[in-house]
């Protein structure tokens, strides 16, 4: 395998290519994700994926936040898109969320619903959410529920802040 056969690209990357678009309802807390100011011009992602195809990239990795929605419909458009570009879902970014907060149980619901999509577009493809601050012992495990064995399809990728040795 080469280089070029493993090459992906994340919709982070292509951000301004589609006009800075964060859905309105993309934050685990409600509203966007974050705030933006729209570019004219910019394509969606059902547009994006031929383009990027034909740049050669062997997969594709989307962040939650450029979803255009997490309706039945787009998801089997979006994945036929995938799929007819040879493009698969090298992962879904969930950006938002935390681990570690008090509301654990309302933020594992909200990434919860997020497998489910990743599940959708590729029912092997690897999940990441952010932990926002430094694990407490036993966060992770609220009410005996351990988040590795959410999805045992979905590999889950959780990263967190970095810390400073000062």
């Amino acid at each position: 395998m080469t280089l070029s056969d493993r090459r992906s690209v994340s919709t982070w990357s292509l951000h301004r290519t589609l006009g800075n678009y964060v859905h309105p309802e993309s934050a685990a807390n409600g509203g966007p994700f974050m705030s933006l100011p729209d570019i004219d011009g910019g394509m969606t992602l059902l547009e994006v994926i031929p383009e990027v195809a034909a740049r050669g990239y062997a997969s594709i990795q989307i962040c939650h936040f450029h979803l255009e929605s997490r309706e039945p419909a787009y998801l089997a458009t979006l994945r036929q898109a995938l799929t007819e570009n040879t493009l698969p879902l090298d992962m879904l970014l969930i950006d938002d969320g935390d681990l570690t907060t008090d509301d654990i149980e309302d933020q594992m619901a909200w990434i919860s619903e997020w497998l489910t999509v990743a599940e959708t577009l590729e029912p092997s493809v690897p999940a990441s959410t952010p932990v926002t601050a430094r694990p407490r012992p036993n966060c992770c495990k609220p009410s005996g529920n351990d988040w590795r064995h959410w999805r045992p399809s979905i590999r889950m990728f959780v990263s967190s802040p970095r810390t400073s040795s000062a």
